[in-house]
């Protein structure tokens, strides 16, 4: 799956007007699409009174919700939709502005770009939880080293998950925490909040309370 984030050119003006929904249509979850491109989604945001649609919240690929700066959600869909372009292309300028690394003497010799905020997450994401590939296959899938992999689990204090099934020991990023702060004092079901951020409810819970965050009554 080729990542908006890293590629080469953005999209024209005609590619972006031209976006695509899956499913079309309804008051569902929906996959967003440029050029053939998946890019994110939207989902709608319901009241708990009614169970009407009340606003839209665009989401990363990664499942991470885009921050707002000014109302929670988005009113529309084509508003949300706004949100989730604006939020990719600026992490595409972001990711081609910065300078590109050495390389670390175990993959191809070539200058790389350093991985985003948002694809470190998910590299610590995947090192943690993913048994099913090794630490190697979950490095290559990003473009960097097992040895990278290593230096980022020990910077931020991450532990991969053994084979008995103890969770390891994960610090959540400032990305991960700025989506907790915007998505648990809404509606949407905690269960599913932990699920994004890989921890488990009771850990959402005691987060939640050192911030001071309360969910809706």
């Amino acid at each position: 799956m080729t990542d908006p984030v890293r590629r080469s050119e953005w999209y024209s003006d005609a590619e972006l007007a031209a976006y695509q929904l899956d499913p079309a249509h309804g008051s569902q979850p929906k996959h967003v699409f440029v050029a053939g491109e998946h890019v994110g989604g939207i989902e709608p945001i319901r009241s708990d009174a009614t169970g009407a649609v009340v606003g839209w919240k665009a989401r990363r690929l990664s499942g991470l919700a885009v921050p707002r700066a000014s109302a929670r959600y988005a009113r529309t869909q084509g508003d949300a939709v706004k949100d989730l372009l604006a939020d990719v292309h600026a992490r595409w300028q972001e990711h081609r502005a910065r300078p590109l690394q050495e390389p670390d003497g175990h993959g191809d010799g070539e200058l790389k770009p350093p991985l985003t905020t948002q694809e470190r997450a998910e590299l610590l994401r995947r090192y943690a939880e993913d048994l099913e590939h090794s630490v190697a296959e979950i490095a290559a899938d990003f473009d960097v080293s097992a040895v990278t992999v290593y230096r980022y689990a020990s910077d931020a204090g991450v532990h991969r998950r053994n084979r008995r099934g103890r969770p390891p020991r994960i610090r959540l990023t400032d990305e991960q925490m700025a989506d907790l702060r915007a998505s648990y004092p809404t509606t949407e079901p905690a269960a599913e909040i932990a699920r994004r951020l890989g921890i488990k409810v009771e850990q959402l819970a005691r987060i939640a309370s050192r911030e001071g965050l309360r969910r809706p009554s």
